[in-house]
Formats: structure tokens, sequence, C-alpha cells
């Protein structure tokens, strides 16, 4: 075996990188499931996703050590590991079936043959009225306006995100789906788990067996939490505020006065009743903030933690825990309130894209900084940091509004 002194380790979080990551994966899955099943079913097959997740970073930090001590081997949890992926790629790409139906898939076929063509085009023309030079002088030209574009295309799909005019009219634009990127980017840049390690092996002197009890512990309430939360909510408690919600609701001056008696009592009256995916996005934007505000306070009560306090931190990051779940419904929230025309891939592709600059590019960036500048004055100022992002992020959710009936 060759020494390489354990820089070859960073070569694969490059590569993952480079590829998109868990960001990127999990956007493909969400877009998939928005193909095969209805928009209120996103939410707990994102949740199945996670409690899955949740079983493996429970189970393994356990598994691991065992089998290094049973067998001498150092790396075979990246031997399993790479199996595993091998596995995985096998599975999507042979076992999967394709989402997309064949017009759409027609049609990419078609833009890629258009654009092909128009290639080809180009570089016939550039063989017949230019010199070798100017040839390769526009050939160098269109092949950095390729890269550039390449580079650019994630940004470029954020344009779904800012806002546009109503489709009805109304007079101002549209900020609902710029309120979400908002908020998915403040939560991303929120949820560090690596800075949080550093305090906690300062503030209580852990070491790697705390820190492997504290992920199967952390592993576990997850899994509890997604379990227990988010079928209640979808099954249980969103059904019940959206039927409530779709009630026809007459304020008391326009019952007399601009109502007829049959009227007043007629529920299905379409002037007075909500919509259904109305009702539905007003149950999960209230679901969403109160999830938010939970996990602001669990926070909050990591940050208040002057005195160290081993059971004040769990208390403070269970309940930030259980807060993180009402993220999952911000998924449907992108097809409930995004325009009808946009398809679920390139909703979901542009928050992947908001994922990535907020919880790879920026929150190590900004945790690690606060946790080195207050390290040794007040180590839980980076709780304090985090519950500040999700009261940004509460008020970016008081600025969604439902669509209109």
């Amino acid at each position: 075996m060759v020494y390489t002194g354990g820089s070859v380790l960073y070569v694969g979080p490059i590569i993952d990188g480079i590829l998109g990551g868990n960001e990127l994966l999990t956007s493909v899955y969400t877009a998939y499931m928005a193909d095969v099943t209805s928009v209120d079913n996103i939410s707990i097959n994102t949740a199945g996703f996670g409690v899955a997740s949740s079983l493996t970073a429970m189970v393994m930090p356990m598994v691991g050590p065992f089998l290094v001590a049973s067998t001498g081997d150092r790396l075979l949890p990246f031997k399993i590991g790479l199996v595993l992926q091998i596995l995985l790629a096998v599975f999507v790409g042979v076992i999967v079936p394709e989402s997309l139906s064949v017009e759409a898939r027609e049609h990419h076929v078609k833009v890629a043959a258009a654009e092909h063509a128009e290639q080809e085009r180009l570089e016939a023309h550039d063989s017949h009225d230019s010199t070798c030079h100017q040839r390769f002088g526009r050939r160098i030209q269109r092949l950095r306006k390729q890269v550039m574009r390449h580079i650019l295309a994630p940004l470029d799909a954020l344009s779904v995100f800012m806002p546009k005019p109503f489709q009805d009219g109304r007079p101002g634009r549209d900020w609902n789906l710029f309120c979400i990127a908002a908020i998915v980017f403040l939560v991303t840049l929120s949820r560090e788990e690596g800075p949080e390690i550093h305090y906690t092996i300062f503030a209580f002197g852990w070491g790697q067996g705390e820190l492997g009890r504290r992920m199967s512990l952390l592993s576990t309430w997850r899994t509890v939490t997604v379990l227990s939360i988010i079928p209640f909510y979808r099954f249980v408690l969103k059904p019940w505020l959206a039927r409530r919600m779709a009630r026809r609701s007459v304020s008391a001056e326009e019952t007399p006065l601009l109502l007829p008696p049959d009227a007043a009592d007629d529920d299905a009256s379409p002037e007075h009743d909500m919509t259904e995916t109305r009702a539905k996005a007003r149950a999960d934007l209230g679901f969403l903030g109160t999830s938010l505000l939970v996990e602001m306070l669990g926070y909050l009560t990591m940050g208040v933690n002057a005195g160290g306090s081993v059971w004040q931190y769990a208390i403070g990051k269970a309940g930030a825990i259980a807060g993180s779940q009402g993220t999952l419904v911000i998924e449907p929230l992108l097809l409930e309130l995004g325009p009808k025309e946009q398809a679920a891939g390139r909703l979901f592709g542009a928050s992947a894209v908001v994922s990535t600059i907020g919880g790879t590019f920026f929150n190590s960036l900004l945790f690690n900084s606060v946790l080195w500048a207050t390290i040794g004055s007040y180590a839980p100022a980076l709780f304090l940091v985090a519950a500040l992002l999700y009261l940004l992020a509460l008020v970016f959710v008081a600025g969604i509004r439902a669509p209109k009936a």
C-alpha cells in the first residue's frame, strides 16, 4: 500500500462536490417523486428518504468500528461504501423506470438534435468563408461561450425564483418563489454539523466514543420525529386544516349587505370558497412557520447555554431536530405556489442550487469564523447566529401569500 499521508481522503469529497453531492441526489429524487406521485405525497416520500438516511447514520457508526476491530482493515468501511455506490448506480440505471413521458423525452431529443445541427452549420460556414486563423479563432470563441454557459448554467436556473408579474393581471409582482428560495438558503446556511462537533469537543471534552454515541442518538431521534411528525401532519393534520380553511369565510359586513340569505348558506359558492390548492398551501405555510419557530427556539436554547450544560444542549438539539422536519413541506409548496407552467424538475433543480450555495459554500465559512472568533469568550455564539438566521426565515414565511382562489 502506498503511503499518502491521508491526502487521498480529500479526493472523494472533491469528486462528490463536483458531481453535485447529496443536494443533487435529493433534488433528483424529489423531482422523480413529483413525476410519479401527487403533490400531497411528496413530503411523506421525502420523509421516507430521510428515515432511510437516518437509519444508516444511526447504524453505521456502530457497525464501522466493529468491522474495523474484527478484521483489522481500516479501509473496510470505504470498500463497503464503494460496493454500495456501485449497487446504487446499477439500481438507478437499470431497475428504476423512467418518469418522463414519451412526449417529454422526444422533445429533449429534438432540442438536442437542433443544437447539434446548428453547431454543424456554424462549422460548415467557418470552413468555407474563413481562413484557417479565423476558423480557429471562432471555434475558440464558441468553445469559450459553451464552457461559460455550462459553468453558469446552475445560476441560470435561479431565474425561476425571480419575482414575476401576477398571472391574473393584478398589479405588482409575485414574490412567493423568491421567499421560498430565501428560506431554503437561510435554513441550509444554518445547519452546519462540523463547527457544532468542534463546540462539543471544546465545551464538554467529548472524544470519539462520545461523538459516536451522539451521532447514533441524534439519528435515532431524527428517525422517531420523521416517523411521527410527518405522517401525522400528512394524513391527519393537513387534511383537517385544509378542510377547515376551505370552508366559506364571509365577514360580518358582507353577509347582510352583499349576499342574499340563500347565498350566505351556500358552502359551494365559488366566490367565497378557497380552492383546494390554496387551502393546502396555507396549511403547509402554517406548518413550515411553526416548525421553523420550534427549530429557532432549539438553537436559542443551545445559544444561551453559557454554563456548558450537556442537558441543556441535548434539549435544544432535540427541539431543533424536531422542528427541522417541517422543511419537508418546502417541495410541495414550490408546486403549490409556483406558476403552473413551471416543471417540477426545474423548480427542484433551482432549489438544489440554492441549497448548495447556502449549505456548501457559505455555512462552513460563516460558522467556522464565528466559532473561531468566539470560542474563547462565548462558545455557544454560533447557535445564536443560527437562531437569528431562522428568525429571518420566519420573516420570509410571513411574506408568502397563498394563491388566489
